[in-house]
């Protein structure tokens, strides 16, 4: 959760400051976000396609 914070706010304050702030590191963020979603990620955005 806090890092899809960050990753939603990074256009307006530095990723260094929100880490810093939130308490986590930024190689821990940056590892987040280069991961491929999970299994249970990929299955909820089949379903919700589906829904729509």
């Amino acid at each position: 959760m806090k890092f899809a914070f960050i990753q939603a706010q990074k256009a307006h304050f530095p990723v260094e400051l929100l880490c810093d702030q939130l308490g986590v590191s930024r190689s821990g963020f940056y590892a987040w976000s280069r991961r491929p979603a999970s299994a249970w990620q990929q299955e909820d955005q089949r379903l919700a396609a589906e829904v729509a």
